[in-house]
């Protein structure tokens, strides 16, 4: 979640300063208007390059971030083994509800883990 706000707000930084940019605030004299004239003629498409590098980084970040949430969120079957007893108990969880020897089911118990339990995560 993190990166992806941090990618938004660099993205957001980089719209508004080049918004904010007026052509002709850096030629105060000196024939830079004339440079920035033979630079878009050698590159005309360094623009449109820019803004689809841009849409790259701001699609595959989403990307990334909707598949380490889809991730985070699939539901595993935990299996609960009593090694005293031999009995065992099944819950159904979310992966990101696991948090060492302890965690909440998806309806809502959380369970924590004696000394002679040990879990089995299973997922499909």
């Amino acid at each position: 979640m993190k990166q992806l706000l941090v990618t938004l707000l660099v993205l957001a930084v980089a719209v508004a300063v080049i918004r904010l940019r007026k052509p002709g605030a850096t030629s105060q004299g000196g024939g830079t208007e004339g440079k920035r004239r033979d630079l878009k003629s050698r590159f005309p498409g360094a623009a449109l390059a820019g803004y689809g590098l841009v849409a790259v980084l701001v699609i595959s970040a989403a990307v990334v971030f909707y598949f380490r949430w889809e991730e985070s969120n699939r539901i595993v079957t935990v299996r609960v083994l009593d090694t005293r007893s031999g009995g065992s108990e099944t819950y159904q969880v979310r992966k990101k509800n696991i948090e060492g020897r302890s965690f909440r089911t998806v309806d809502g118990r959380y369970v924590s883990l004696g000394d002679g339990d040990r879990m089995e995560l299973i997922e499909r």
